[in-house]
């Protein structure tokens, strides 16, 4: 290194692991001895996406199916610079299936839905799908209605008949965060829902049959109400493998941020914040009180969080 240099990178490490420096400087005269050891462990390399341009941001549906009613749009996006825009369309589904996964998996997403209008009539459906059933069959089927006109979206899941799980989950026309994560297939299969920090844990309602996989993302505006719409962002599914960094998502909850993250029981969070990466996120200054909170089996949610200025980072600390 020359002279005066103070900081040092080694971009190429690999992941997952930790290396050993020592220094020594020199000048004209002499050489000094060499110092202590310092440890530093690189990060693991992050998994490929399982969803192809789930944030939309290509402009178009690359990665996705769809039919008639679906648009990308540019006009108030609800993260970046587009997001999926569905109206009623009898022939329209936006859908992609991956790869089937068969260990735990969390699908997050920000949504936005219109008032379906007279009490009962539904509003958007979003469906997931094993790999033998990417056409019906097999899937957990949620769908958004106002069940008695008061203006609140309520959730529903199928099984035979339309169960509400979430009643008043969902201000209409307000960006709202969504997670379902799958803790198993087949024969005792269960799964949790998170819709705008509204938790329903341990759901076994499925249509036809329980998920031997998941393989496949749905949605459709099914709304009965002429010229309503809804939007769809930041879609992602995240399966479970050990040794991973559980994943955190933020979404937009007016001028403040809805934080969800992959979490353990028995475990406790922090919410950390800095204006710069130049120090260790672990040295960061709890932010807006959020310390200690009570890790719960698959995930947890805090809500209206401040954004606090132009630019601030975030981070999820595991206790």
């Amino acid at each position: 290194m020359g002279p005066n240099t103070t900081s040092y990178a080694d971009n190429a490490l690999p992941g997952a692991g930790t290396f050993y420096y020592r220094l020594a400087a020199t000048n004209s005269g002499n050489g000094s001895t060499t110092s202590f050891s310092a440890a530093q462990t690189s990060a693991a390399a992050l998994p490929a996406p399982i969803m192809v341009n789930g944030g939309f941001e290509t402009g178009n549906f690359t990665g996705w199916t769809t039919g008639t009613g679906s648009t990308v749009s540019s006009t108030s996006p609800l993260a970046g610079n587009h997001s999926a825009l569905q109206t009623p369309s009898a022939a329209q589904q936006l859908s992609q299936s991956f790869t089937p996964l068969t260990v735990a998996a969390t699908t997050s997403f920000i949504f936005t839905a219109s008032d379906p209008g007279g009490a009962g009539d539904r509003s958007m459906n979003v469906t997931f799908r094993d790999s033998a059933s990417t056409a019906g069959g097999n899937q957990i089927n949620l769908r958004l209605v106002d069940l008695d006109a008061d203006g609140d979206g309520d959730v529903q899941i199928f099984n035979g008949t339309w169960q509400t799980v979430l009643p008043n989950a969902v201000t209409f026309g307000a960006p709202t965060s969504f997670s379902l994560t799958i803790n198993s297939y087949g024969a005792g299969a269960t799964y949790d829902l998170n819709v705008g920090g509204n938790v329903a844990n341990g759901l076994s309602f499925f249509q036809s049959g329980v998920l031997s996989n998941f393989a496949q993302v749905a949605f459709v505006n099914a709304q009965q109400a002429a010229g309503s719409t809804f939007k769809v962002d930041n879609v992602s599914v995240v399966a479970a493998s050990t040794g991973e960094p559980f994943v955190v998502t933020i979404s937009p909850n007016g001028a403040n941020y809805d934080f969800t993250w992959t979490s353990q029981a028995g475990k406790t969070y922090d919410l950390v914040s800095s204006t710069d990466l130049s120090t260790s996120p672990t040295t960061w200054a709890v932010w807006d009180g959020r310390t200690g909170i009570t890790g719960t089996a698959a995930s947890n949610t805090i809500t209206s969080v401040p954004g606090g200025g132009p630019r601030r980072f975030f981070a999820v600390i595991e206790n």
